[in-house]
């Protein structure tokens, strides 16, 4: 913070600024508290939860409907231009603006960048900070990167009153006022490709987070709207869908009660012939199946044959019926109740003793 601009004789725009995060839910207010122990464990940094009243004592213009806020203090600010030139003139860098438009390798180990004026220019190292061009200088070498360019827009406000001397904050959205004096609010985050041109949709997102934290500067006027670009790691967007979906799953999880037949070993566990197998499993538990009995005669053994024979022409899976009471059945293994209706005599007469 001060080593670099003695240096290089340049104002990197240093400072530091606390950060009031706002919750205006209770989901959002036991996210911000759950956080604080890892904000903690870091050197520098120290993180209190504020309630709504406390909360106003650092910024009295937040929105009454705040539940509370979380105070971060050491967090710090740089203009991010006049830091990068601060470098490059602290360490003696040439710099030469012009468009690369290659990299290739000469026969000693070393590599050329390759220009687009034509001209090339020898290293023995090189380093690609393109940002979110770096998929494409990523390419010249034969590795390619899944990066693409992520849009944000940028509001500047000229607000009445005090400036906001903390980054006044909710979820991904910030307003702060910066050495030039103008209230800053941002960013949206949009995968629009390299699209440059602020959008209406951007500035009256902005507006209304504004609106929302900040209600006595939602009538500021609006001086400059710009967009710029940051790398997006394409890999990021699968692993935060993925998280989604399980996240998904889990509430339908908890949601969907345990269903239980009431049917006779239907249960899990359930022990005897009817005992199930092991079903199926869906979103990590155990799904019932649909219970299947063999139709067999009723516990009250019929009086006649002509009565057994009717039974059994009209039940469902008769053929599977007729084969396991007639013997010929695969399985050895017979329920109980068919057991006790194969000793009756009228049994024994119409399928024989097997």
């Amino acid at each position: 913070s001060e080593v670099l601009p003695a240096e290089s004789g340049i104002d990197t725009g240093f400072r530091l600024r606390p950060n009031l995060h706002l919750a205006f839910a209770d989901a959002e207010a036991t996210a911000l508290q759950h956080g604080l122990a890892w904000l903690n464990q870091h050197p520098g940094f120290s993180a209190e939860w504020l309630d709504a009243e406390a909360a106003r004592q650092v910024e009295p213009r937040i929105a009454p409907e705040a539940l509370g806020a979380t105070l971060c203090e050491g967090t710090a600010e740089v203009d991010a231009a006049a830091f990068t030139r601060a470098l490059a003139q602290a360490a003696g860098a040439e710099v030469n603006r012009a468009e690369a438009v290659g990299v290739t390798r000469n026969g000693h180990g070393g590599l050329s960048v390759q220009l687009a004026e034509g001209d090339t220019l020898a290293c023995g190292a090189l380093a690609l900070t393109q940002g979110p061009w770096l998929a494409a200088g990523a390419r010249w070498l034969g590795t390619p990167l899944p990066l693409t360019p992520l849009k944000g827009e940028i509001v500047r406000l000229a607000a009445a009153g005090a400036p906001v001397e903390c980054a006044v904050s909710r979820r991904d959205c910030y307003a702060t006022t910066k050495p030039d004096g103008l209230l800053w609010a941002g960013a949206t985050e949009e995968l629009a490709g390299f699209d440059e041109t602020p959008s209406t949709s951007g500035r009256q997102a902005l507006l209304d987070v504004v609106r929302q934290m900040l209600p006595s500067l939602a009538s500021a006027e609006i001086v400059r709207h710009t967009a710029c670009f940051a790398p997006h790691d394409a890999r990021r967007l699968a692993h935060c869908r993925a998280a989604a979906r399980r996240r998904c799953r889990l509430r339908r999880r908890r949601r969907r009660p345990q269903r239980h037949s009431v049917r006779a070993g239907a249960r899990q566990g359930a022990c005897g012939p009817h005992r199930r197998k092991r079903a199926g499993t869906r979103f990590g538990r155990l799904q019932p199946k649909p219970f299947r009995r063999l139709a067999a005669p009723s516990r009250r053994v019929p009086p006649s044959g002509e009565s057994w024979r009717r039974a059994f022409a009209d039940a469902p899976f008769r053929t599977s019926a007729r084969r396991l009471i007639a013997g010929r059945s695969r399985c050895r293994q017979r329920p109980a109740h068919i057991r006790r209706c194969l000793t009756h005599p009228i049994a024994r007469g119409l399928f024989g003793d097997d």
